[in-house]
C-alpha cells in the first residue's frame, strides 16, 4: 500500500502544536503568563496560534527558498517549540505582549505580505531578546587554515549567520571547529537516512540527515527499518569537529544545522571512544529509510524599541531555488535520490581533497567466473 504523499520539507504543520498533546504542555506556561501578564489573557490555544505564525513567517521570510536579503538566520526550532516556563516562547510571549501594547495593536499580522517589514523589525527584535536572556546562544566558531583558499570564504558565510569566529582552536567557548574532509570526501552517498526523535502511535518524528532540524516531520513507522528513539548526545569537551559543509548547509538554509550530521572522521573515533568508556557523550545512532544503516541531532508601559532594519547587518546570498526532496515515496520507501537535489558536488567541489589521478586499467581480463566489484551501496 501506498504511503500518504509528504509535506513539504521546511512547511509548518499546525496539527503538530494544535493537539491535547501540546496544550497540555503548555497548561504550566499559561499559569506563569496569568500572573506575570493577566491582562494577556494568553491560553493553550492562544500560544500555539502565535507559535504557527511565527514559524510560518520565519520560513517565508528567511528560509531557503525566501528572495534576499535574509536579515539574520532562523531562530532554533527546538528553541521556539519549547513549551517550559523561562524557556523561549515564555520571552516571546511576554516581548509579544509588550510590543502589542506598546504599539496599540491588537494582532501582530505575521500572515499579512503588507506588513512584512514590520513583522522582520519584530522577529529581530525577539531575537535579540532571547540573546539578552540567554537563551539564544550564538556559535563560536573556529575555521581550520588548513583548509586553504576557502577559509575565508566559510568565515564570511559565519559571519552572515551572525556569529562569532574563533581565531585560535584553544579559544574559550568555542562550539564548532572546522576541518577538511577526510581522504574519501563528503560521505553523503546520495541516500536518505534518518535518526527517529520521537514515536506516537503509529508515527515517527524523523530527523533527516544533511537537512535542517526544521524539517523534522512525522512519518509512518512502517517506513524506517528501526522504531528506537535515539537522543541527543552532547561532544566529549563540548566541541563539535565538523566538516565544511555544515557551514555551507547553514547558509544554504540560514539556520544552524544538525552537528551530527557532518562530524569528522576523527571527531567519531573520540566519540567511539567515549561511549566506550561509559559516559553520556557519544554519536547517535541513525536509521535509514532505505534499509542502509548508517553509522553513529497591565498598563501601558514604556515605547518598546523594535530594530529597524536599516541598522541591521544585512546580507544578501544569492542562490539557486530548487524543487524540495520528497520524503517518502510509493510503496513504503523513500526516493533514493542525493538530498540536494544534485547541487551538492557544485556547492561543495572546492572542499574536496584533491582525488590522485586514476591508474590505467591492466590489460588482461578477469579470469572467468571472478567475482566483480560490487555495486550496491555501502552501510555508513
Amino acid at each position: 500500500m501506498a504511503l500518504p504523499e509528504p509535506v513539504r520539507r521546511g512547511q509548518v504543520q499546525p496539527k503538530d502544536y494544535q493537539n491535547d498533546e501540546y496544550y497540555g504542555k503548555l497548561q504550566p506556561l499559561v499559569a506563569a503568563l496569568a500572573e506575570e501578564v493577566p491582562d494577556a489573557k494568553y491560553d493553550a490555544k492562544q500560544l500555539a496560534v502565535m507559535l504557527i505564525q511565527i514559524l510560518h513567517f520565519q520560513e517565508a521570510a528567511l528560509g531557503k527558498d525566501a528572495m534576499p536579503p535574509r536579515i539574520c538566520p532562523k531562530l532554533p526550532i527546538k528553541l521556539l517549540t519549547d513549551p517550559s516556563v523561562n524557556g523561549a516562547l515564555h520571552a516571546i510571549a511576554l516581548k509579544v505582549y509588550e510590543i502589542k501594547r506598546a504599539r496599540g495593536l491588537k494582532a501582530i499580522e505575521w500572515q499579512n505580505p503588507g506588513k512584512r517589514k514590520e513583522c522582520l523589525e519584530i522577529l529581530v527584535t525577539l531575537r535579540r531578546d532571547l540573546e539578552r536572556r540567554r537563551l539564544l546562544k550564538v556559535p563560536l566558531v573556529y575555521i581550520s587554515p588548513s583548509l586553504g583558499n576557502e577559509t575565508q570564504r566559510l568565515r564570511e558565510y559565519v559571519r552572515r549567520l551572525q556569529a562569532n569566529l574563533a581565531e585560535t582552536p584553544d579559544e574559550q567557548g568555542v562550539t564548532h571547529m572546522v576541518f577538511p574532509f577526510g581522504p574519501g570526501g563528503d560521505p553523503d552517498d546520495g541516500k536518505e537516512y534518518t535518526t527517529v526523535i520521537a514515536v506516537k502511535g503509529n508515527q515517527v518524528r524523523v530527523h533527516y540527515w544533511y537537512q535542517p532540524d526544521s524539517y523534522d516531520e512525522w512519518i509512518p513507522s512502517k517506513a524506517v527499518d528501526s522504531k528506537e528513539v535515539v537522543p541527543d548526545k552532547s561532544p566529549p569537551g563540548g566541541r563539535w569537529k565538523v566538516t565544511p559543509r555544515w557551514v555551507v548547509d547553514s547558509e544554504k538554509y540560514n539556520e544552524w544545522m544538525n552537528p551530527a550530521d557532518y562530524t569528522t572522521p576523527e571527531f567519531d573515533a573520540e566519540m567511539e571512544a567515549a561511549e566506550a568508556r561509559g559516559g553520556k557523550e557519544g554519536k547517535r545512532a541513525g536509521g535509514s529509510l532505505t534499509g542502509t544503516a548508517k553509522k553513529a541531532k497591565t498598563d501601558a508601559g514604556p515605547e518598546v524599541a523594535v530594530e529597524p532594519l536599516s541598522q541591521l547587518d544585512v546580507h544578501v546570498a544569492t542562490r539557486k531555488v530548487i524543487n524540495p526532496h520528497k520524503a517518502v515515496g510509493e510503496g513504503g520507501k523513500a526516493s533514493v535520490e542525493n538530498l540536494s537535489q544534485g547541487q551538492t558536488n557544485t556547492h561543495l567541489a572546492a572542499y574536496q581533497p584533491a582525488q590522485p589521478p586514476q591508474a590505467p586499467p591492466p590489460a588482461s581480463r578477469q579470469p572467468p567466473g571472478a567475482a566483480g566489484p560490487s555495486t550496491g551501496a555501502a552501510a555508513r
